[in-house]
């Protein structure tokens, strides 16, 4: 078996974060039901566990299961479907608050 490489897998990353944060957007303008967000939500977290795993027979092990508890962790406190997902998510709400004042 050949050893898998971090490249595709960070590209395959961000691929799976930007089509969520797409989804998230179409779901706030009203384009999609509720309940197919939540199933490209989980989706989207179920790839991103696997990428994660995959990651583990990489070089960069350590970093790739650091990366998979970061997913669980921001999955479990607010319900982000990946850590890049996420972070918009903060960044929204920090610039919300701060633009509040």
């Amino acid at each position: 078996m050949q050893p898998v490489r971090s490249k595709p897998l960070i590209v395959a990353v961000i691929v799976v974060s930007a089509a969520i944060i797409v989804v998230a957007q179409l779901g706030h303008s009203g384009a999609w039901a509720l309940r197919t967000r939540q199933i490209a939500g989980f989706s989207a977290f179920g790839l991103n566990v696997v990428i994660a795993v995959l990651g583990c027979w990489t070089r960069q092990r350590v970093a790739w299961v650091a990366y998979l508890v970061v997913s669980v962790a921001v999955m479990v406190l607010i319900s982000a479907a990946t850590p890049l997902s996420g972070l918009r998510i903060l960044l929204s709400v920090v610039a919300d608050w701060l633009w509040q004042g």
